[in-house]
């Protein structure tokens, strides 16, 4: 945990009003590397059909609305000191909670959102129920998420989930808050293969971790080593990412550590 009991300086990101500072400074996956933690650049998963993050994609380092303008060489040095993973972080991880009890106008904006996870918002829910990371969808087909490392395009890993949207219930009422988790998705397995929007690859589960743990630095660390501390959770659906239908168990498996 981090400075005032936070887990991390929030989402990792170089677009300002989507996380609080640029990649090399702020962020969970800066916090491993300047804290000499972790490289999470150097603890990969390595079934995952992604190969790094779409956070060092041209049209994110790049451009109006960065933080600071990241050239292709800075890139690839950032990357090769550690400074990538394909894992997605959770929402919650990196925003807690929108400000106000109203749908927000965009769920992953700084100016919306309380900021990064602390322990003191975990008393109003039970930690076993809060994401921290998880695998992540990966979309071979969108370009705007590939990155490049010496010079090979990979496909790139979603940075963090949707956060909250408008869920319906079965008898067709609007929910607000209901959380979207439709950016993690299966990295490992074998199943049939997917071919579904831009998602084309065979693997059929995901693993999560939890807030449970009383998580800092070192445990975040153990936890890119052995993923198989968090929760194992099926495509079932075979759409080539973890969702409503496939969590309807999530909870109720946990305990017994997968599902």
């Amino acid at each position: 945990m981090t400075h005032k009991g936070y887990f991390s300086s929030g989402s990792w990101d170089n677009r300002r009003f989507r996380s609080f500072g640029a990649l090399d400074t702020h962020g969970w996956v800066a916090d491993m590397v300047i804290g000499e933690y972790a490289l999470p650049g150097k603890l990969l998963c390595p079934t995952s059909p992604a190969r790094g993050s779409e956070v060092w994609n041209e049209s994110k380092v790049r451009g109006g609305g960065a933080w600071r303008q990241i050239q292709d060489d800075d890139v690839q040095q950032l990357i090769k000191q550690g400074y990538n993973t394909n894992y997605t972080q959770s929402w919650y991880m990196g925003y807690t909670d929108p400000k106000t009890t109203d749908l927000i106008p965009e769920s992953k904006d700084t100016r919306f959102t309380k900021g990064a996870l602390r322990d003191a918002a975990l008393s109003i829910a039970p930690a076993s129920l809060v994401p921290m990371f998880g695998d992540t969808k990966a979309e071979a087909l969108d370009t705007n998420n590939t990155l490049l490392i010496d010079g090979v395009r990979f496909t790139g890993a979603k940075t963090i989930s949707d956060g909250p949207t408008i869920a319906s219930t079965s008898s067709g009422d609007d929910v607000i808050g209901r959380q979207n988790y439709v950016d993690f998705g299966p990295a490992h397995g074998r199943g049939s293969k997917v071919t579904v929007g831009q998602i084309r690859h065979d693997r059929i589960y995901a693993n999560m971790a939890f807030a449970d743990g009383g998580v800092t630095g070192d445990d975040i660390a153990a936890f890119f080593v052995d993923f198989q501390q968090g929760l194992r959770c099926a495509d079932t659906n075979q759409d080539g990412g973890i969702t409503g239908e496939d969590i309807s168990t999530f909870f109720q498996a946990f305990e017994a550590g997968g599902c």
